[in-house]
């Protein structure tokens, strides 16, 4: 048994599919399946079931929750090795949706890569929820995400309250409420229920999108279920559907701030309202509780907050009439 073999197997539990294991690892099958084999060999079980599709036997589960513990505690023994010998070399490993790497990582990574040449950044862009499992995983070093389900093993540093927005085109609200179209807005301005648009169409956040979650509730608190216009599992549709005045939507303040002179000029940006309160999706960094980080993230932690969050600082979207 060694590290590599228990790194392959791990990996493999990720896919369940030697083919795609191997090309992601830029490896043959036949060395996938050779180390699988060596682990079985030593510990005298098999730990998959290749009856039918690839999965875990119970011993495989048990090995794998062996193997994620081993690989983390030897990645962090690497990374206080690197810090003792004032080394600056290392595999960073960070998750964060693609609209948040896009609008954080280019004010950051110039300055960090010349300080720290030699750091291999290992990005990962997915979804709030796959990244905590990422994280509780051992696949990722720290992550960037909404932080709405606690976990006891992580630790959790808010770093900005990225709030939602109810977009809507104008052009619709006129549509669909020509006698009171002025009073909404009116209304709208200081915040905004669904309750008050339910004859709109919308374009919805799909159940993996945390804003999908956020939506939900707002919905089941205004007691009707809207008229979809289409779902969508990533932000960057909603500003294309918004601007062609197709539907509602909800963006956040980072998404609409990244796309403002995009936007159509007679786009309504209402905060949105639940329980009569302004949402939020709290926007964290996450680590497994009592990791060892080394300098290279610390420094990589500390440029986040101030390059990015204070110095670019958001403005505060409300509706303005452009008539």
């Amino acid at each position: 048994m060694n590290l590599k073999s228990l790194y392959y197997f791990k990996e493999l539990t990720t896919d369940m599919n030697m083919t795609k294991t191997a090309n992601r690892l830029f490896i043959s099958q036949q060395t996938l399946s050779n180390h699988i084999l060596r682990l079985e060999e030593y510990y005298g079980v098999k730990l998959f079931d290749r009856s039918h599709k690839l999965s875990l036997t119970n011993a495989g589960s048990y090995l794998l929750t062996f193997a994620t513990d081993v690989l983390r505690k030897e990645k962090e023994l690497q990374d206080i090795f690197v810090d003792i010998k004032n080394q600056s070399k290392g595999l960073f490993r960070f998750g964060a949706s693609p609209l948040r790497t896009e609008l954080t990582l280019p004010y950051i990574l110039p300055q960090f890569s010349e300080r720290y040449p030699d750091i291999e950044i290992s990005l990962t862009t997915e979804n709030s929820v796959s990244l905590q499992n990422r994280v509780l995983k051992g696949d990722l070093d720290l992550a960037m995400l909404v932080y709405r389900h606690p976990h006891s093993a992580i630790d959790a540093s808010l770093i900005y309250r990225d709030q939602i927005y109810l977009c809507i085109p104008q052009s619709l609200i006129q549509k669909h409420y020509p006698t009171k179209w002025k009073l909404l807005i009116e209304r709208s301005r200081e915040g905004a229920s669904v309750a008050n648009f339910s004859k709109l169409s919308y374009l919805l956040p799909s159940t993996e999108n945390l804003l999908g979650e956020v939506a939900s509730q707002c919905f089941q608190e205004a007691a009707y279920a809207p008229k979809i216009y289409m779902t969508y599992k990533y932000a960057s549709l909603a500003s294309t559907i918004a601007h062609h005045q197709l539907a509602a939507c909800f963006m956040t303040s980072l998404h609409l701030s990244s796309i403002r002179n995009q936007l159509a000029s007679d786009l309504c940006i209402f905060p949105l309202l639940y329980k009569r309160k302004w949402v939020y999706h709290d926007l964290h960094l996450i680590t497994i509780k009592n990791k060892y980080l080394p300098q290279y993230i610390k420094h990589f932690t500390k440029r986040l907050l101030p390059v990015y969050f204070k110095d670019k600082i958001l403005i505060c979207f409300t509706y303005n009439s452009h008539q």
